[in-house]
């Protein structure tokens, strides 16, 4: 899990702090459907694409430009410009499905770490993970 903090200014969305899951077999990052309804991020138009997951499936909505903000162990601020992120919204009517769908995580995805030049490193006997900037 990785802690960030992001602000869309179009959007309005204030300053936030959200979890992600970095997922290194994902080529999609989004907001989780979960996160979107808790930060109050709109749909913006037709969706720009479906996505099954868990069982489920996942309307993606592709946001403005916004800043994305991580802190490394020394606590120094990495402040990163995200462009073609997405924001999860359900597509299903039943509570269940609806309930299926907020229990997706926010995931950061390939597609994020080669973008922004991040190095994923995991030693799985020490337990521990972190991210370098090249």
């Amino acid at each position: 899990m990785l802690w960030a903090c992001f602000h869309i200014k179009e959007l309005r969305v204030g300053t936030s702090f959200v979890e992600f899951v970095i997922d290194s077999g994902s080529n999609s990052s989004f907001f989780a459907f979960g996160d979107s309804i808790k930060f109050a991020i709109p749909k913006r138009g037709k969706r720009d694409s479906l996505m099954p997951i868990g069982g489920t499936s996942l309307d993606l909505h592709k946001l403005p430009e916004f800043d994305l903000v991580l802190e490394d162990a020394a606590g120094d601020a990495l402040r990163l410009k995200v462009e073609g992120f997405c924001a999860a919204f359900g597509n299903k009517k039943s509570q269940s499905a609806i309930n299926q769908a907020k229990a997706i995580p926010s995931i950061l995805g390939l597609d994020f770490l080669r973008k922004h030049k991040l190095r994923l490193f995991v030693d799985a006997y020490k337990k521990e993970a972190y991210l370098e900037k090249d």
